[in-house]
């Protein structure tokens, strides 16, 4: 017959408890809901500070200035967004502070400039 011993049941009752929290964070806060009450659905992961969207047909696009948090180096830009993923857009400004879809036409704040693509 096994019989543990007092200190092997400790150790795994430690590794537990510090394990557990770790994954539930990992998957990040839920969804939050809607004033009216009705749930929010994500669009996409992966846009560091999100601060604007522009949509045309399908395609959403997001615009991502630096980051709050020091310590994360995601990226920053311009986005677009689909399948759940944020996809950066090659060429475009590393941050973008606002959007405007008119025209066919992309208008991307960045810095000191207001960029048409």
């Amino acid at each position: 017959m096994f019989s543990p011993r007092p200190q092997f049941l400790v150790s795994a009752a430690v590794a537990a408890a510090l394990l557990l929290p770790a994954a539930a964070t990992a998957q990040g806060p839920p969804p939050p809901t809607a004033v009216n009450g009705n749930p929010v659905t994500t669009v996409a992961t992966g846009v560091t500070t999100p601060t604007a969207f522009a949509f045309t047909g399908d395609t959403i696009f997001a615009a991502s200035g630096p980051s709050e948090d020091p310590d994360s180096h995601g990226a920053t830009g311009l986005f677009t967004l689909a399948g759940g993923k944020a996809t950066q857009v090659p060429g475009t400004a590393p941050v973008v502070s606002g959007l405007a879809w008119h025209d066919d036409k992309l208008y991307v704040s960045a810095f000191t400039k207001i960029i048409a693509y």
